[in-house]
This record gives C-alpha cells, structure tokens and sequence, in this order.
C-alpha cells in the first residue's frame, strides 16, 4: 500500500554539506597520524586526546575540532583543523 521511505530522506546529504561548510571554516590543519584506538589502545589513544583536547581549550581562542584522518580510503589517524593559522601552528609546535 505505502511505500517505505526513510525518515529523513536527505539526511546524508545535509549532513556531508555541513562536515564540508566546517572543513572550509577550519582550513589549517594539523596530521596525527597513527593516533587510533585500535593501534594505541584504549588507555594510551583516550590519555593523548584528552591531552590535545586539554591544550586546545587552554591555548585557543578560535574555533577547532577534530577529523579523521583518511589516507587511501582508510583512517590513518586524527586530523585536527583550526579556524587560526597561528593556534594550528602552535600545536603543531607542541604536539
């Protein structure tokens, strides 16, 4: 009688514009490759980004978020992206 239809029919759409407006907005990124949970393990990989997360909250005044870090179609580790040249310099510096 009635056709299935997904509940949000453009959901996917929406959301991959939004991930695409946030990349542009935050252009100066800084690579962490090799930062996984599967290879550091839960303890290691959850006590290196409540470091970074510590860091960017004490030291940024812009905004930043964190990305995966996708290399040959596979995430390789995390990709950090801030809206300042100098606050993803910082970082780069220290980590």
């Amino acid at each position: 009688k009635y056709a299935m239809r997904p509940p949000f029919p453009n959901h996917r759409k929406h959301f991959d514009a939004l991930v695409d407006e946030r990349r542009r907005s935050h252009p100066h990124t800084v690579r962490q490759p090799g930062l996984l949970r599967s290879r550091l393990g839960d303890g290691r990989f959850l006590r290196l980004q409540d470091e970074r997360r510590l860091w960017m909250e004490e030291n940024c005044k812009c905004s930043f978020w964190v990305d995966t870090l996708i290399e040959g179609g596979k995430e390789v580790g995390k990709l950090y992206r801030f809206a300042d040249l100098r606050e993803a310099d910082w970082f780069r510096y220290v980590f």
